[in-house]
């Protein structure tokens, strides 16, 4: 049974747990035993990534870095709205490419 990435995230009252398993596989093939895929966005802000593990890295890298441009540029700290928009253009100028799927936390 295929069952995939599995990534997830839990909410309680005073914080978030974020959990992830660590094999990058294609198909029935292992390709990498020890692959991350919980990401640091920024102070406040990780996300988890399924998919393809390059694109889903370097989607969340792209992310991570236009955060930290738009944190200099206005000396405020990043909210999860403009990490999700930033995403959702990204995707859209590139009409859905990278084969990653992306989930945000804050």
């Amino acid at each position: 049974m295929k069952t995939g990435t599995t990534i997830c995230g839990v909410i309680y009252k005073d914080g978030v747990v974020l959990g992830a398993d660590t094999r990058a596989s294609s198909d029935t093939i292992v390709s990498e035993g020890n692959c991350l895929k919980l990401h640091y966005m920024a102070k406040n802000i990780y996300c988890c990534g399924a998919g393809t593990a390059a694109d889903a890295d370097v989607t969340a890298e792209l992310i991570r870095s236009q955060l930290q441009l738009h944190h200099l540029n206005t000396g405020r700290e990043n909210n999860v709205v403009t990490a999700n928009r930033m995403l959702k253009q990204m995707l859209f100028r590139y009409q859905e490419l990278p084969a990653a799927k992306i989930i945000i936390f804050i």
